[in-house]
This record gives structure tokens, C-alpha cells and sequence, in this order.
């Protein structure tokens, strides 16, 4: 698994993130994916701006 994908993943589990809405396997990848794209060109906070799109976060 890329660390990237990794980094990104853990920062949704450990934020305490509820899924929106279902989303597919293939779909979180994706989201994932872009976030990453975001992070690398724009850097975290873009990143995770689009993350909350589709997340719901609590605590």
C-alpha cells in the first residue's frame, strides 16, 4: 500500500470521520487518490478540506 494512501487514511480513522453518505471501495479510493494529489500540489489543509467533503467529523 503507498504511504501516501496510509498517511491519508489514518488521518480519516483517527479524526473520528463518519462516512456522508455510502460511498463504494472503489469510490474511497478514488477520494483517497485525490487527496493525495491535493496534499503533494496544494498541501494538507486543501487535502483535507476535500476529505470533509465527504466525511463527517465528530469530537
Amino acid at each position: 500500500m503507498d504511504k501516501n494512501f496510509e498517511r491519508i487514511l489514518n488521518l480519516i480513522e483517527e479524526s473520528g470521520a463518519k462516512k456522508k453518505t455510502n460511498i463504494s471501495i472503489q469510490e474511497y479510493q478514488n477520494i483517497i487518490n485525490r487527496s493525495i494529489t491535493l496534499w503533494m500540489s496544494n498541501g494538507v489543509d486543501e487535502a483535507f478540506s476535500f476529505i470533509r467533503s465527504y466525511f463527517n467529523f465528530v469530537g
